[in-house]
């Protein structure tokens, strides 16, 4: 028997979709459930225990258990065969690549990292230079055995102790810096460490594999107090949530999650007992990250800080998990038990496991928050009450929940039941209004005038956005912007203007200002491009208020590699048709030199 049909002899299909979803039976040996794979509201995934096999009827996504945790947890098949295979206790050899520039790139960074976290959790308990960092642990009541479990790390006070011994083994320069372990020199040849005197977190991705680390600054040395790993072929902040795959076995236990903000928040839960938590990282939740719990509960559980930011936050996050089908509540920190978990735990981990038993519907959350604002019965507090609940019970689907707080929001405004309920019926329409709107491509229409906003253009568009936010930031990352990667045209026109505006010398206090004006009167395009460019400006202000410098960078280093790989898509589409059309043609010399740039494509 080969070792495939083995493993899939000793593994049950619907017992392994069940580690990962709510079953119900349909019938003799069938299941059915939520898709993972898609938004639904009524189960379309069916699992046949007689035919091992799964299959969902909404998104057409099926097969066996290899494909179900190759769907799930995105691996490649030999992952899959080793994953199934230790569940199995079926021995599976492990492939080794005869030439190592074979080894795919994922497994090339997922390695590196490995020796990475290894590196670094070794000088924290080893090393005489980890003693602060040991001391900031203890003095947050972080014990060995939670630092260990977490894989926490010292990334040791030089420029280039991680690099050089990375090369010592064999890691090449350019590599290190695509992992976002190391970055090149400001002057001169080599690499020098990103994360240098810091306390270091592993990030890891749902697998339990190290990604991507956090570091953070443990005394008063120069800096920025969080260091993140930059967006890495493997690594993408919105994607990743802190502490995934620690609480994939609580989630599964207590049929939800809790989603904070911080990851020392995660740390502490899990000193108190409570391991169903997953962090943020100080970022928006986004959809990406939701739809990877949906994969395991429906229940979702916010606690955010109760600032205006940290509301903010969860309003967003709400918001987000309503549309994706998600059970929301909230665990309200009293301000005298602290900011956030890490505070509570710190003073009473009793207190934090109470609150965590304890969460409010997220409906009696917002009533709360508003009634602080203050008196519900004064006229304008009043409006802006009626404006703020109406439009959050728009959102409820079910009529009977929604009526109750509707009940509710009459009896606390004593305002008329009916306006309220005509208002939260506008405010239905207008969100089925908006929903009807495709999402996909917009187009950006001015006086009759349409620009068609492809990936590339929609990049680029994003990039000038964050150029526009820092002035020094933007003359650092133009000149890594290769021209060919935009659309032949105005936008090379409006690329060009912006390396003159920007090269130009200018007074520092007044720089943004003068290019802005400049730009917009020298760019000699259509107008709608001119609009896209107006637009790019105005949302870069936004992005100035929601950014730190580091984010800032992260998001130019992201878009930079989008726009790249969609011209480098576009352009071997192109080149394949040109080869297809050569072939029908017999044209042998033009299809030689179509093999040759395309190789060269590839190559890139």
């Amino acid at each position: 028997m080969e070792i495939k049909d083995e493993i899939k002899a000793r593994i049950d299909v619907a017992d392994l979709v069940g580690e990962y979803l709510t079953l119900r039976k349909a019938g003799s040996g069938s299941f059915k459930a939520l898709c993972p794979f898609h938004g639904e509201k009524t189960p379309s995934l069916h699992v046949s225990r007689e035919k091992e096999i799964w299959h969902c009827f909404g998104c057409h996504k099926g097969g066996d258990v290899f494909s179900f945790v190759m769907e799930i947890e995105g691996m490649s098949f030999p992952e899959a065969m080793r994953f199934l295979g230790k569940k199995a206790g079926v021995e599976v050899p492990e492939y080794r690549p005869v030439d190592k520039k074979k080894a795919s790139e994922r497994e090339t960074l997922l390695a590196i990292h490995q020796t990475a976290g290894e590196f670094y959790e070794k000088h924290l308990w080893e090393s005489d230079k980890g003693a602060k960092a040991r001391d900031y642990l203890a003095s947050r009541g972080i014990s060995e055995e939670l630092s260990r479990k977490f894989g926490l790390g010292y990334a040791p006070d030089g420029w280039s102790v991680f690099c050089d011994m990375a090369k010592k083994n064999g890691i090449a320069e350019s590599v290190l810096v695509t992992a976002g372990l190391g970055k090149k020199k400001r002057s001169g040849t080599g690499v020098i460490d990103q994360f240098r005197h810091r306390l270091v977190v592993p990030l890891r991705d749902a697998r339990g594999s190290i990604v991507g680390f956090t570091g953070r600054l443990i005394d008063d040395a120069e800096g920025p107090k969080y260091l993140n790993t930059p967006e890495t072929p493997i690594y993408s902040k919105r994607r990743i949530l802190f502490g995934y795959s620690l609480a994939k076995v609580g989630i599964r236990t207590s049929k939800s999650v809790i989603v904070s903000e911080g990851n020392l928040d995660v740390i502490a839960s899990h000193k108190a007992g409570v391991e169903q938590i997953v962090a943020s990282s100080g970022t928006a939740l986004t959809e990406e990250q939701l739809k990877q719990l949906k994969k395991v509960t429906d229940v979702i559980v916010f606690c955010f800080d109760s600032d205006t930011a940290g509301f903010n936050a969860a309003r967003k996050g709400i918001h987000l998990a309503w549309k994706l089908g998600f059970t929301v509540s909230v665990i309200v920190i009293p301000e005298e038990l602290g900011a956030d978990p890490d505070d509570i735990v710190q003073k009473n981990p009793e207190a934090w496991k109470h609150l965590v038993e304890k969460p409010v519907p997220v409906m009696q959350y917002y009533f709360d928050r508003m009634m602080k604002d203050g008196n519900p019965w004064e006229s304008a507090h009043r409006a802006k009450i009626l404006s703020f609940m109406t439009s959050e019970l728009a959102m409820i689907e079910d009529p009977i929940g929604r009526d109750f707080w509707e009940q509710k929001l009459a009896d606390v405004t004593r305002y008329d039941l009916n306006k309220i309920r005509e208002m939260i019926k506008a405010g239905r329409r207008d969100a089925k209004t908006e929903k009807k709107a495709p999402a996909a491509e917009k187009d950006v229409k001015i006086e009759s005038k349409t620009i068609k906003m492809t990936q590339e253009l929609r990049a680029f568009q994003n990039l000038l956005s964050l150029l526009f936010v820092d002035l020094k930031l933007a003359k650092e990352y133009i000149p890594r912007i290769d021209i060919a990667w935009l659309p032949a045209g105005e936008m090379q026109e409006v690329y060009k203007a912006l390396v003159l505006g920007y090269t130009a010398d200018q007074k520092p206090e007044t720089a943004q200002k003068t290019l802005f004006s400049r730009l917009l009167a020298q760019i000699e395009v259509s107008a709608p491009v001119l609009q896209l460019v107006r637009e790019s400006m105005m949302k870069s202000q936004l992005l100035a208020e929601s950014l730190s410098t580091n984010e800032l960078r992260e998001e130019l280093n992201r878009q930079l590699h989008q726009l790249q790989q969609t011209t480098l898509k576009r352009r071997r589409h192109d080149l394949e048709a040109a080869i297809r059309e050569a072939e029908r043609n017999s044209d042998a010399e033009k299809l030689q030199a179509l093999l040759a740039e395309y190789q060269q494509l590839l190559a890139q």
